[in-house]
């Protein structure tokens, strides 16, 4: 009961991971591609399709870039 009130889906992995690879190209001053993003996270452009949780992730974190774009 323990494990699984503290282990997470892969899909939750997965949007974790895409949030952190954003913020890892933040800190470095990047504008990644939304494939850059994907590969940075380990994450498969393939599971982005199967999983609307996934697509809409990768869309929030695309769309901070461009709303960083717009503040310069």
């Amino acid at each position: 009961a323990v494990l699984e009130e503290v282990s997470e889906s892969l899909d939750d992995w997965a949007a974790r991971r895409i949030q952190w690879a954003t913020e890892r190209f933040r800190q470095d001053g990047g504008r990644p591609t939304s494939g850059q993003v994907l590969k940075r996270a380990v994450v498969k452009r393939k599971a982005t399709h199967k999983k609307p949780t996934l697509q809409a992730a990768l869309d929030a974190a695309m769309q901070t870039f461009e709303t960083q774009r717009g503040k310069r």
